[in-house]
């Protein structure tokens, strides 16, 4: 028998747990029930941010013990945290109206609460999202005050403490800026109708739809899962969201042919699929909101110029895992493991109606906020249609704790986004950088736009695609649109390479995350990612050359591109696997090294270069296909007729 002693202790102790998860459950609920309340009552910008970001610090303050060995300590310490968060944040709610008055003369309680607030965000996002995000966010911090240290062209006389944090803590240009107000706002009402959607049965009918469409083809498990992520990307907005649902909904059909692939490819394929969410109309995450703020462009027309971009990408996951399957010799899938595509649109079909309202209030005019509020409403009406989708308050209650814990991820980041900013605006850098960047790209564009793709993937290695396409977007950006490029297309260039230095190695989280819930290798899965998105990863240098693919000309001109670039993507594809998915057969390599010689004249927008590719692209084609003839002649293997 065990001591009485730690019986009643072990009780005690679950006891706690109990009380806690009973917390987060409400304060998540709050938190959401405030996101959709804010879109039907007017809030003073600045309070509304400041009631937000309060919230959200007691939930993550919560949900992420400050240590999980010494719980009592831990619970200490964090409850403490909550409270400074409610005095420090709270200030600003309270008091707003005068603070804003006051921000380059800050008193002495304006700066106390404002250092804490600092301290108290930037802890938040080391618990949420790792240490780099706060690194990057001291460095801009100790430029603005040692800034006279730096010598040459960065160089500046430096701020005084006080005027820095009244600055960061009493504006909106800083902590409670324009990204926080996109993660207030639009963000956290779309990530509630993601959750609502998800529990309502969304997620269950995606997958259905998926092994029903592609299920019987080879690899019809990962094939059925590239439909399915990209179905669920559509609401969900969420690299790691989408990639841990496509899973989970359809790990039997992935575990099927990952007997043959292997864990590392598998791992890697999925971060894959579910990091297009980032770009998959009509939710397109923060990255996409902070975009529309950033570069002044209606949110749905940054949809509009996504559309085939994203057909494309899921096309190149669609190739490139068609010619792992026959490589691999996998096959479809059992027949009992395939749903009946009428079965599952009779059961839960009437759960694509919230999508297309979503759809058709966007393209209506509607706000972003709005048209995603009753595309929540909509959601919880129409579950009660069938038993299988119908929401009771329970299910309500948790899909709101699940949109909680999503928000504040989001939330958070872009709370500590605000004082990367601050400093960059207030010290000029961003100007001052452009500039230079500008100058050393006057050779040419490709130069310039090489040098923005770079930096996304750098600062990709650390940092969430939010933060990496405000420091790109604030300070490269500029010089692109100085070289001639459109605003418009600038930012949706730098908005497309921070959206997916979520893959690219040697630091790919999304991969990372997959492989820790596959137990496949970090590494291998990261670098098997990047060499999936490697045809969509290049193509896209082109775009200022190539506005087509934006839906920018005539539907002739975007047909023909659109087509083109299809060619390029399997002669990339091909190159790279050095396999043929037509003819099933491996190729050599001097065939190879021809694939890449006919995507680079395919992906060059020129009707020249675009007519020989095409040609080439024919040939080579023909070729390969003698090529395997001659192989299997000279092995002595039958010949297909």
């Amino acid at each position: 028998m065990r001591p009485r002693g730690v019986e009643l202790l072990q009780q005690a102790e679950s006891r706690s747990r109990n009380i806690k998860e009973l917390a987060i459950t409400i304060v998540g609920n709050i938190l959401c029930l405030y996101v959709l309340a804010t879109t039907l009552v007017r809030v003073p910008i600045l309070q509304h941010r400041a009631l937000y970001l309060l919230i959200v610090l007691a939930l993550v303050f919560l949900l992420y013990p400050s240590s999980r060995r010494r719980a009592r300590l831990s619970l200490g310490v964090d409850l403490t945290l909550i409270a400074l968060s409610l005095i420090s944040v709270g200030y600003v709610a309270l008091y707003y109206s005068d603070l804003i008055m006051r921000y380059y003369s800050p008193s002495v309680l304006d700066m106390a609460f404002g250092v804490i607030t600092i301290i108290l965000v930037l802890e938040a996002t080391r618990r949420t999202v790792g240490l780099p995000m706060c690194i990057v966010a001291l460095f801009f911090l100790a430029y603005t005050f040692f800034g006279k240290y730096v010598p040459g062209y960065f160089g500046h006389p430096g701020y005084p403490v006080d005027m820095v944090i009244g600055y960061i803590y009493q504006t909106m240009d800083g902590l409670f800026g324009t990204v926080l107000g996109v993660a207030a706002a639009e963000v956290a009402v779309l990530t509630v109708f993601g959750s609502l959607l998800n529990v309502g049965g969304g997620g269950r009918l995606f997958s259905d739809v998926g092994r029903s469409l592609l299920g019987k083809s080879v690899g019809g498990g990962l094939k059925g899962a590239n439909i399915a992520a990209y179905l669920l990307g559509m609401v969900a907005g969420s690299s790691g969201a989408t990639a841990i649902m496509t899973y989970s909904m359809m790990k039997d059909s992935i575990d099927e042919d990952m007997k043959k692939v292997g864990r590392d490819s598998v791992a890697g394929y999925i971060a894959a699929i579910g990091t297009g969410a980032f770009i998959s109309p009509p939710v397109m995450g923060a990255v996409a909101f902070v975009m529309a703020y950033v570069a002044g462009i209606p949110y749905v027309e940054i949809c509009k110029m996504a559309i085939l971009i994203t057909l494309l990408y899921y096309l190149t996951l669609f190739v490139m895992i068609d010619i792992t399957a026959r490589r691999s010799g996998l096959s479809g899938l059992p027949p009992e493991k395939i749903p009946k595509l009428g079965d599952a649109l009779k059961t839960r079909g009437h759960m694509f109606l919230p999508i297309v309202l979503l759809v058709v209030l966007l393209s209506q005019g509607f706000t972003p906020v709005g048209s995603a509020f009753w595309a929540c409403v909509s959601t919880v009406a129409l579950s009660m249609v069938r038993k299988e989708t119908r929401m009771m308050p329970k299910a309500i209650v948790m899909a709101f704790k699940d949109a909680a814990k999503a928000i504040i991820t989001i939330a958070t980041v872009c709370a500590c986004a605000g004082i990367v900013v601050a400093p960059i605006m207030l010290t000029g850098l961003g100007i001052k950088l452009s500039i230079a960047i500008g100058h050393a790209a006057e050779v040419h564009l490709v130069l310039a736009l090489l040098i923005a793709m770079v930096t996304a993937i750098i600062l990709g290695m650390g940092l969430p695609p939010t933060p990496v396409y405000l420091l790109v977007a604030v300070l490269i950006a500029p010089a692109l649109i100085r070289l001639g490029v459109p605003a418009a297309i600038a930012h949706f260039f730098v908005f497309y390479y921070a959206c997916f230095s979520v893959l690219t190695p040697p630091v790919a989280s999304t991969s990372y995350a997959m492989a820790g819930i596959l137990k496949a290798n970090p590494f291998k899965s990261g670098w098997i990612s990047m060499k999936m998105i490697l045809p969509i990863l290049i193509i896209p240098i082109m775009l200022p050359y190539a506005p087509e693919l934006l839906l920018i000309g005539s539907w002739e001109s975007i047909a023909l591109r659109f087509a083109v670039w299809v060619a390029a993507i399997f002669a990339l594809a091909i190159g790279i696997e050095g396999y043929t998915p037509l003819w099933g057969s491996a190729v050599p390599t001097w065939l190879r090294a021809l694939f890449f010689v006919d995507a680079a004249l395919l992906i060059f927008p020129q009707m020249m270069l675009d007519a020989v590719g095409i040609v080439l692209f024919a040939v080579l084609m023909v070729v390969s296909k003698k090529a395997k003839r001659e192989s299997l002649k000279a092995s002595g293997k039958p010949q297909k007729t």
